[in-house]
């Protein structure tokens, strides 16, 4: 797994589904890391979030979240990051963390939109032909 995304993107990625899996009392558990289709994703326990990245190799794996949040800490100030992972471990920029379960057979996690999701209904206005409940716009 090979990608390059916005530090301050893949940290409140990682800040959003820590609050939304744990109810932002743990700092703890195991976080799982992959990249495909052009977007990295993060679970923990069943909270999935995505956002896009310049994924350069597919692949995934599990890291714990503490680390994941202390190197992200640490490199806060910077604008990108690149994190790559194969069967030896994960890195961050240089920091190397320990990594469990490495797979490159990954795939994203059902259907996603790219872009944002809206509402078109209420978009429209009440009254009219009724458009589907929701669509992804560019």
């Amino acid at each position: 797994m090979l990608f390059t995304i916005e530090g301050a993107r893949l940290a409140a990625l990682a800040d959003a589904v820590r609050l939304l899996s744990t109810g932002g009392r743990q700092r703890t558990g195991k976080v799982l890391v992959w990249a495909c289709d052009a977007r990295v994703f993060l679970r923990v326990n069943t909270t999935i979030a995505g956002e896009e990245a310049l994924v350069l190799r597919d692949g995934g794996c599990i890291i714990q979240l503490s680390d994941l949040l202390e190197l992200l800490t640490l490199y806060a100030r910077r604008p990108n990051l690149t994190m790559s992972a194969d069967i030896g471990g994960a890195r961050i920029e240089t920091a190397a963390v320990r990594c469990w379960d490495y797979t490159d057979k990954v795939q994203p996690p059902g259907e996603f939109a790219v872009g944002r999701v809206v509402d078109l209904p209420v978009a429209a206005g009440a009254g009219g032909s009724k458009p589907p409940a929701r669509s992804a716009l560019p």
